[in-house]
């Protein structure tokens, strides 16, 4: 059985509120995010972590290794 998630904002947070009331020792909840979300960075989308260093250039010589 598959359970794609629950699409509406409101009961999604009503879920979480209600299993955080489960636990002896709740963590604290984060704050909602706005309704728009900002611009994003430069390289989001790039399957790369924020941060993350950019692949190294191609070796230079002409012959890839293990081919001479």
């Amino acid at each position: 059985m598959t359970f794609a998630g629950i699409s509406n904002d409101k009961q999604r947070a009503d879920v979480i509120a209600y299993l955080d009331t489960l636990s002896p020792n709740p963590v604290p909840l984060p704050e909602p995010q706005a309704e728009t979300a900002p611009p994003s960075a430069p390289g989001a989308g790039s399957g790369q972590p924020a941060g993350a260093p950019a692949s190294p250039p191609p070796a230079s010589g002409g012959t890839a290794p293990g081919n001479h």
